[in-house]
């Protein structure tokens, strides 16, 4: 087990560059870092001190811990100090130690219900404990590979845990890595498509790197889909993984997807009944480094935790991926100490000037006025902060901001040797996690009452250019968040006289007699236009609803009066119909007697 450590960040201090460790040969350079393993989480800033550190790392100290760590595997694989392996040693040393986690997971998942973990249980980590590498027929059988595929040689890890879909613990979701011996002459080279990076030259290569959308995470080399129908004997087919996990639609049996980069890097994802029958469960073959313990770093997973989305937010995986961990606690202690030190910006003089107009405001124009203001105002200050980065801001808390990567180191060699031989400040190592820095950045992002905090927050952390600086952040977040606060307190004034106004018109027209219809007023505009507009005087605006009103009685009197005469027209024609009808009934009924009167007589002759 490798020892623990003390030593501070590399980035925090002064360049090796303006020190004798910077002339000293690679061969004792080798021999130092060499000293740093195996714990990625002490080799892991070497590299971006300069390029001749990088370059003896790459060359050098990588491929003594490969070799020390898994020999076996460096044997099967067929590399040693004369042949790397595909991919580079760092690679190799990325894949004995690292799993990639669950790569298919798109940058705008959703957080599950949360009862049983969060999409942060789903990214890759360094393990405390190295599983070595498992070899033989039943690891290609275990992973539901088609035949073909099966003649191919694999060494894969065994499962890596991530997350529980259910209660009971028996839903899991996992993750397993591994490489392809001979990958490029292997049918998954040949049916994945992956052979055309493997069998391209060097300049190729580099440029398929380059254009890559999702390149390898130990290699950098382009990712080819193993494709379910045409890698996978799987007993049904579903929906993308990501969509099975949210509508937990797992079955009894495995389900396995995966990936496999250029140089014959593999990813899988399983996901399945824990409790049914073994998987990958074999025993590693020796010499793969199982067992190797190494200390790893809580600072990423301890500022996922505090600063993730609620639940049922987007995960902002993008942001998480691209936190730098050796400027992230140098980045968070910058907006504790701009956060504590912050007053409202004195420089900004259009602020000002609307702060000193609303302590004079008292009619609703001027609320009316002041408001629109106020909300370009707070436009500007987001065009500002988007403006920051595009411009060389310079912020004196920010100088040690850049990494001295590549030859970049070479420019503290331009400042006054007073600064060289200044003291080094002692400083925690860059991997430990500033509990009460992260408390108050915390406090300041869930504060926010503009809402803009967080993601100013997570763009300033995972972004390792000069800018936004910490002080634009803070300075941004809290001005607008200030601005909204006058901007409230303006619309809640102008609330209330509008209220006033609406209660002083309303017991107006009641004591003038105005009642409503419906409802409304007579004319309802005309209140709303005294309620909005202090220029409408009260009498002026009472007098017009009391003449709309009884010009509206008169019209109903008018309507009434028209309505009871065509009443009583219809009753006369009534009357007249039934009289014409009853003298007609009369007449038929003479006639029928006369009619009978005469039968009789003529029976009777």
């Amino acid at each position: 087990m490798a020892l623990k450590r003390h030593a501070h960040s590399v980035i925090a201090g002064p360049s090796a560059c303006r020190t004798e460790i910077g002339d000293l040969s690679s061969e004792l350079l080798g021999i130092i870092f060499h000293k740093f393993g195996p714990s990625p989480v002490h080799l892991a800033a070497l590299p971006r001190v300069c390029k001749a550190w990088r370059t003896v790392m790459q060359e050098v100290t990588y491929q003594q811990l490969c070799l020390e760590i898994a020999p076996g595997l460096c044997e099967k694989m067929g590399c040693d100090v004369t042949s790397q392996p595909p991919g580079g040693w760092l690679a190799l040393f990325k894949l004995l130690l690292y799993c990639p986690g669950m790569q298919g997971l798109p940058t705008s998942y959703i957080n599950w219900d949360g009862d049983y973990g969060s999409c942060l249980d789903l990214l890759g980590h360094v393990q405390e404990e190295a599983c070595g590498f498992q070899t033989g027929p039943y690891v290609t059988r275990d992973l539901l590979l088609k035949k073909p595929f099966q003649r191919d040689c694999l060494f894969v890890t065994e499962l890596c845990q991530h997350a529980w879909l259910d209660e009971d613990m028996r839903l899991a979701v996992c993750a397993c890595r591994g490489l392809v011996q001979n990958f490029p002459v292997s049918a998954i080279a040949r049916e994945s498509g992956a052979s055309k990076y493997a069998e391209a030259s060097f300049e190729e290569q580099q440029l398929m790197r380059g254009t890559a959308n999702d390149p390898c995470t130990f290699c950098g080399a382009p990712v080819f889909e193993l494709r379910e129908d045409v890698f996978f004997d799987i007993q049904e087919s579903f929906r993308s993984w990501w969509q099975k996990l949210f509508d937990r639609c797992i079955p009894d049996w495995f389900d396995v997807t995966g990936q496999v980069c250029g140089n014959g890097h593999l990813t899988f994802e399983v996901f399945g009944n824990w409790d049914e029958a073994s998987f990958l469960d074999g025993t590693p073959m020796a010499g793969s480094g199982k067992g190797l313990q190494v200390e790893t770093c809580e600072l990423l997973q301890r500022v996922c935790e505090e600063l993730d989305p609620k639940e049922h937010d987007f995960c902002e995986l993008t942001f998480w991926r691209d936190l730098n961990p050796y400027t992230l606690s140098q980045k968070l202690g910058r907006l504790a100490n701009e956060i504590g030190m912050f007053v409202i910006d004195e420089e900004d003089e259009e602020g000002r000037e609307l702060v000193c107009f609303l302590r004079h405001l008292h009619t609703i124009s001027d609320f009316v006025e002041v408001i629109p203001k106020l909300e370009r105002r707070m436009d500007d200050l987001k065009q500002m902060y988007e403006d920051s980065f595009q411009e060389d801001y310079e912020d004196s808390s920010e100088d040690s901001e850049s990494s001295n990567e590549g030859d970049g180191a070479n420019s503290a060699d331009s400042e006054s040797g007073s600064a060289a031989d200044e003291e080094i400040k002692e400083e925690p190592p860059f991997w430990s996690v500033p509990f009460d820095d992260l408390e108050v950045v915390k406090s300041f992002q869930n504060e926010s009452l503009a809402l803009n905090a967080a993601q100013m927050v997570y763009t300033y952390l995972s972004n390792d250019k000069p800018n936004p600086s910490a002080r634009m952040v803070v300075r941004t977040s809290k001005n607008m968040d200030h601005q909204l606060v006058l901007r409230t307190e303006a619309v809640r004034k102008l609330e209330e006289m509008k209220q006033e106004r609406k209660a002083e018109i309303e017991a107006a027209l009641t004591a003038a007699g105005v009642e409503k219809r419906g409802g409304e007023w007579p004319l309802p505009d005309a209140v709303q236009s005294y309620i909005k507009d202090p220029n409408v005087l009260l009498n002026e605006a009472v007098d017009r609803q009391r003449q709309c009103f009884l010009e509206a009685e008169e019209k109903k009197a008018a309507e009434q009066e028209k309505k009871a005469a065509e009443r009583a027209q219809r009753e006369r024609d009534t009357a007249m119909r039934r009289a014409e009808q009853e003298t007609k009934a009369a007449e038929r009924k003479a006639w029928r007697e006369r009619k009978k009167a005469a039968e009789r007589d003529f029976r009777a002759s």
